[in-house]
């Protein structure tokens, strides 16, 4: 089973995130610590790297613009194949 990757929470006062732009593509595969998302605040922008998990990119549940809350998932890894659980 694969794992989510969330919405870094950067900083104390960080409720939400813009997406700016994906490094990565549904079908990639990568490795825990490769950079795949660029990400927004009000006060800073930054390159994030997967703390998540070695595998394939299955889902990206935000697009480039899309505001993300905190914690909330924007990214699922799992194997090659695997059908993303639904995101509520």
């Amino acid at each position: 089973m694969g794992k989510f990757m969330t919405m870094p929470k950067l900083d104390m006062s960080m409720e939400e995130g813009i997406i700016v732009d994906w490094m990565v593509e549904k079908g990639d595969e990568i490795k825990r610590g490769d950079t795949v998302v660029e990400i927004e605040t009000g006060k800073l922008s930054l390159e994030v790297d997967n703390p998540t998990a070695d595998g394939t990119v299955i889902e990206l549940y935000a697009a480039p613009g899309d505001t993300v809350k905190c914690n909330e998932p924007i990214m699922y890894i799992g194997k090659s194949g695997e059908t993303p659980p639904p995101v509520e």
